[in-house]
Order: C-alpha cells, then structure tokens, then sequence
C-alpha cells in the first residue's frame, strides 16, 4: 500500500500502524487521490468507506465538489459511489453533479466474479459502472481512530468543528500555515474562487484571528 495513503489516513482517522502521521493531510484530496488504491484493493476501500461514514461531517462538500471538476471520469465514478454511503442530504450536490457518469464496464478477473456471484454486486458501486461484490462495513469501526484522538493531532479538522466544514475554516487554516500569504494563493491552494478567499481572510483578520490562531508565547 502506498505510503501517501497511511501517512494522510492514519492523522485522520483509519488506526494503520504509521511512525509519521501526516498531521497536515489534506482531507479532500486525501480522498481524491487515494482513489487509484481504492480500485484495486477492497480492504482499503472498505476500511475508507467506514471512515467516510463516521467522519464524513467533517468533510467540505462544497471543496470537494469544486476540486473534482478537474478530476478523471475514474475517478468521479469512484467518488460518486462513495457518496452514495453518506447521508443523503448531504452529499446531494456532489451525487447531482456526477449523475449520468458511468465508466464502460470492464472484466473482472474470476475471484471478483465468485465473491459477486455469492454476495451480489453492489448497487452503488453498479451505478457508475463498476462491478464490485457488496460492500458489507460490519465491525470496521474498530479500526478507526476516536474522534478526540483525531482532533486533538489534526488542527485542521479541529477548525472545521469549530467553524463548521466550509470556506471559513478552511482559509483559517491557510492563514494558521502562513499568515503572510495573499488571498489570491489562498483561493489556487484551496480551489475556492479569489472572492471567497478575499472576504473570510478579511473577515478573519478583523477578528484578529491570526493572534488565536498562533497566540505569541510570553516572555518569562
């Protein structure tokens, strides 16, 4: 398995054994680019899909839905199908978006079609195209790290509690990482246009956010 995966995963909440947790992963585009391991190896797209159910509050909707405009038709059917494990209401604009895309369906080698025969295909895997046996996340919550646990290491995720997961928290956390950068390389990190960026970063300096964001250490 790709290092990448386990370091971004492990800071956010999947319990691999990881030395280096990157504490800075970036949750939507964790997810986009873990995408090409979730194709190939059921485990882990079980072990994402369990993730994604209990964390799934704390992912930026809009973002994602801005992020995988540019993204392979693989990879939005494989994303579509995701969303289809979250709460309905939720994930609405990004199922709306991605309706009518549908990969050309591809041979399976003998053990999928075995494991498709006895369990059934899955249905939400099916309706993009990929034929997969069905998605049983029984018990996978074990394997996930608590939340308190994931907060308390990912500042990023405790700013989306904080502010909700949206614009706001997100450019709060560009301004914790550089304080000095522009709302202009804000919007190009994140993918939100430059008058997102513009307004909650003046919104957020008005609020003097910076100084409680990295608060000056007192001298003794």
């Amino acid at each position: 398995m790709d290092d990448i995966h386990i370091e971004n995963f492990s800071a956010l909440g999947i319990a691999y054994n990881c030395a280096k947790p990157n504490f800075s992963a970036d949750p939507e585009k964790a997810l986009i680019e873990s995408i090409e391991i979730l194709s190939q190896d059921i485990k882990t797209l079980k072990l994402v899909l369990s993730w994604f159910q209990n964390y799934e509050d704390l992912l930026h909707v809009e973002r994602l839905k801005a992020l995988i405009k540019i993204v392979p038709m693989t990879t939005k059917a494989w994303l579509g199908a995701i969303a289809q494990f979250g709460n309905a209401r939720r994930w609405a604009p990004i199922i709306r978006d991605l309706e009518g895309v549908q990969l050309k369906e591809i041979e399976q080698n003998e053990f999928t079609n075995l494991q498709i025969k006895r369990l059934g295909v899955d249905l939400n895997f099916k309706k993009y195209g990929i034929k997969i046996p069905t998605i049983d996340l029984t018990g996978l919550e074990k394997k996930l790290l608590s939340r308190e646990h994931v907060l308390e290491k990912h500042f990023w995720l405790r700013l989306r509690v904080l502010f909700g997961a949206n614009w706001r928290a997100d450019i709060a956390w560009q301004m914790y990482l550089d304080p000095h950068q522009t709302p202009y390389q804000v919007a190009k990190t994140l993918g939100c246009n430059a008058e997102t960026a513009y307004r909650n970063w003046k919104a957020l300096e008005l609020a003097n956010a910076k100084e409680f964001l990295r608060p000056k250490k007192k001298s003794a």
